[in-house]
C-alpha cells in the first residue's frame, strides 16, 4: 500500500487539475443519478394523468441532464488523462534524472533493456493507475454512497436486498488480487527480459548475423514472448472471469427486484415510477461494483511497476558529493594514490596501490587482461571510490570535492567509443557546447580527423548515424580524442585511445598529441610498446598490484615482467602472445 500512497503524489503534484477533476467526478455522478428519478416521476405522471405537456416537459428535462451530463464527463476525462499525462511525465523525469546521477557501479547491475522497460512498461502502468486509480477511488466511493442512499430511501427492503449482494461481489475481486500480483509482477520481469533480447538483437545486429546466431535469437526471444503472451492472457482471462460473473449477480439480481417489487407495486407498496426509479439505480450501482473489480487489476499492475521503479528512484549513487565539498581550482595536475584498493562486489581488483605523477607527466600502464589497468585510471575522474586508501589530486582527496569539478579536469578517452545520433560537430563538442567552430576544427585538426571531416558530403555537419555507425573504428577515435582536446583538460586519461587505428593513423595521432601530452599529466594505457617507450614512467600491474615501476630504459634491462614484453614484441616472437600477456584493450575487471 505504501508503494501505491507513493505514486499518488505524482498526481497530486498538479492539485489544481486534480481538484477539478474531482469536481466535475462529482457532478457527472450527480448528473446521473437525476435521470432514474426523472424517468421514474415521468413514468408516474403518465400513468395517473396522462398529461402530454408534462410529458414533453419530463422528455426536455431528461435530454437536458443527458447533455449536460455528457459534457461534464468529457471535462471529467479530460482533466483524467491531463493529470496521468503530466504524472506520467513527472515520473520520466524523475527516472531519467536518477538514471544520470547514478554511478558507474549501478550500470554494472542493471542491463539497458531491463531499465527501458522500467522507464517506459512501467511507468505506462503508473499512469493508467493515476487515471484509473486515484481518481476512479474516489468516484466509486461517491458513486456508491449516493446511490445507496438513494435506493434506500425509494425503498428500504429493497435497497436492502441488493446492497446485502455488494459486499460478496467485492470480496470475491479482492481474493483475486494476490494471484493477480503475482502474475503483473512476472509479467514486468518477463517484459524487462524481453526488451533486453531485443534491445541486444538490434544493437548487435552485425554480430548476430556475421555469426550465424539468427536462429537461436529467435527462439530466445520466442521463448520469453510466448511466456509474456500466455501470462499476460491468463490475468486477462481471470479479469474478464471475474467481469462477467458480476454481471450475472447484477442480472440475476435485477430479476429478483423486478419480481419482489413487481408485487409490492400491485398491492401499492411502491409506485411504478419508483420501482422504474430503483432498477434503473441498480445499473448505476453496476458501475461502482465493476469499476473495484477493475481496480484490482489497475492496482496490483501499479503496485508491481511502483515496485520497480522505487528500486530505481531510491537507489543512492555510490559516488557522490560530500555534502561540503568545495571545487578544485587552478589544477596543477599531480595525481597521487595512496595505499589504494578497490574491489568490484567480492572481486579485489587493485591492492595496496601506491603511485605518484607529477604535474605535466606520463605514466604508460602495462599488465595482462583483467590485471587492473582500466579500474586503476577509472578512480582518477571517480567512475569508481577506492574500497581503501584514497586518490588525491594535487594533495585534494578527490572525495572531499565536487564529483563535477574533478570531472572537468580529466579528460578520457575509453577504450569503447560512444558516439551520439547527431552532426561530426555536435559529437566534438559534447561536454562542451558553447565551443566555437573554430575549436571544433582546431581540436578534430590536432586528432588528424580533419581531412576526413571535409571528405564527407556535408563536412563537419555530416550526421554520424546511431553510435557513430557511418564512421570507421579510427575515425570514432580520433572523435574521441577531439573532443577531449577541446575539454583542454590538465590530466589525460588515454584508455587504449589507439587500439582501433592503423599503424599509420596512430603515428599521425601519437605526433599529434606529444604536443599536449607535454603540459598535461597523462595515464596511457597501449597494448603497443611503441606508443609508452617516450613516457616518463612506466608501471606493470599483475593481478592488481604494481610489480614493475620506472623507465623504459630501466625496466627493458631487468629481467622482469616488462623486459619479457618487450621481447616478445621486438624479439621475434608472436604478436598474439604480446597481446595476450599486455593485454589488448583489457578488461577493467
Amino acid at each position: 500500500m505504501r508503494i501505491l500512497l507513493r505514486l499518488t503524489r505524482y498526481g497530486w503534484r498538479h492539485k489544481w487539475l486534480m481538484s477539478l477533476a474531482y469536481l466535475t467526478a462529482a457532478a457527472a455522478t450527480l448528473l446521473k443519478l437525476a435521470i432514474p428519478m426523472l424517468l421514474g416521476a415521468t413514468v408516474d405522471q403518465i400513468l395517473s394523468s396522462g398529461d402530454q405537456g408534462r410529458l414533453f416537459l419530463f422528455a426536455g428535462s431528461i435530454l437536458l441532464v443527458s447533455v449536460l451530463g455528457g459534457a461534464v464527463t468529457y471535462g471529467q476525462t479530460f482533466l483524467t488523462e491531463a493529470v496521468s499525462q503530466r504524472a506520467a511525465f513527472d515520473l520520466r523525469n524523475d527516472i531519467f534524472k536518477t538514471l544520470h546521477r547514478m554511478s558507474f557501479d549501478f550500470y554494472d547491475r542493471y542491463q539497458t533493456g531491463n531499465l527501458m522497460s522500467r522507464a517506459t512498461e512501467d511507468v505506462d502502468a503508473v499512469r493508467d493507475f493515476t487515471s484509473r486509480g486515484v481518481l476512479t477511488v474516489t468516484t466509486i466511493i461517491f458513486t456508491f454512497g449516493t446511490v445507496s442512499y438513494f435506493m434506500l430511501a425509494t425503498d428500504l427492503r429493497l435497497g436492502l436486498i441488493t446492497l446485502s449482494v455488494v459486499p460478496l461481489v467485492i470480496g470475491f475481486a479482492i481474493t483475486m488480487r494476490r494471484r493477480m500480483t503475482n502474475l503483473w509482477v512476472k509479467v514486468h520481469a518477463e517484459t524487462a527480459d524481453m526488451t533486453t533480447i531485443l534491445q541486444e538483437n538490434i544493437a548487435g545486429a552485425q554480430a548476430v548475423k556475421a555469426m550465424g546466431g539468427q536462429k537461436y535469437e529467435l527462439r530466445r526471444f520466442d521463448g520469453i514472448a510466448e511466456s509474456v503472451a500466455d501470462d499476460t492472457y491468463t490475468t486477462s482471462a481471470i479479469s474478464i472471469s471475474r467481469r462477467s460473473l458480476i454481471m450475472f449477480v447484477f442480472t440475476a439480481l435485477t430479476g429478483v427486484i423486478l419480481l419482489i417489487g413487481g408485487t409490492e407495486a400491485a398491492t401499492g407498496g411502491i409506485t411504478p415510477g419508483e420501482l422504474t426509479t430503483f432498477i434503473l439505480y441498480i445499473g448505476l450501482l453496476l458501475s461502482p461494483v465493476m469499476g473495484v473489480s477493475g481496480l484490482v487489476k489497475t492496482f496490483t499492475r501499479a503496485y508491481a511497476a511502483g515496485a520497480r521503479l522505487y528500486e530505481i528512484l531510491d537507489a543512492e549513487p555510490q559516488v557522490k558529493d560530500n555534502r561540503l565539498a568545495n571545487p578544485l581550482r587552478d589544477i596543477r595536475g599531480a595525481v597521487t594514490f595512496e595505499n589504494v584498493s578497490f574491489s568490484y562486489g567480492d572481486g579485489s581488483v587493485l591492492k595496496n596501490i601506491d603511485l605518484t605523477l607529477d604535474p605535466g607527466k606520463t605514466v604508460a600502464i602495462l599488465g595482462s587482461t583483467g590485471s587492473g589497468k582500466s579500474s586503476l585510471v577509472h578512480l582518477v575522474p571517480r567512475f569508481y571510490d577506492p574500497t581503501e586508501g584514497r586518490v588525491l589530486i594535487d594533495g585534494q582527496d578527490i572525495r572531499e570535492v565536487r564529483l563535477s569539478s574533478v570531472r572537468e579536469n580529466v579528460g578520457i578517452v575509453l577504450q569503447d567509443v560512444f558516439v551520439f545520433s547527431g552532426t561530426i560537430s555536435e559529437n566534438i563538442s559534447y561536454g562542451h557546447p558553447s565551443a566555437s567552430f573554430e575549436d571544433i576544427e582546431h581540436a578534430a585538426k590536432i586528432a588528424h580527423l580533419h581531412d576526413d571531416i571535409m571528405e564527407s558530403h556535408l563536412d563537419y555537419d555530416t550526421i554520424v548515424g546511431e553510435r557513430g555507425v557511418t564512421l570507421s573504428g579510427g575515425q570514432r577515435q580520433r572523435l574521441a580524442i577531439a573532443r577531449t582536446v577541446l575539454m583542454d583538460p590538465p590530466i589525460l586519461i588515454l584508455d587504449d585511445s589507439t587500439s582501433s587505428v592503423d599503424t599509420m593513423t596512430e603515428e599521425k595521432i601519437q605526433q599529434a598529441l606529444a604536443d599536449l601530452m607535454k603540459k598535461r599529466t597523462t595515464f596511457v594505457i597501449a597494448h603497443r610498446l611503441s606508443t609508452i617507450r617516450d613516457a616518463d614512467s612506466v608501471i606493470v600491474l599483475d593481478q592488481g598490484r604494481i610489480v614493475e615501476h620506472g623507465t623504459h630504459d630501466d625496466l627493458s634491462t631487468q629481467n622482469g615482467h616488462y623486459r619479457r614484453i618487450y621481447d616478445l614484441q621486438f624479439g621475434g616472437h608472436l604478436v598474439e602472445e604480446a597481446s595476450m600477456l599486455v593485454g589488448a584493450g583489457g578488461s577493467h575487471k
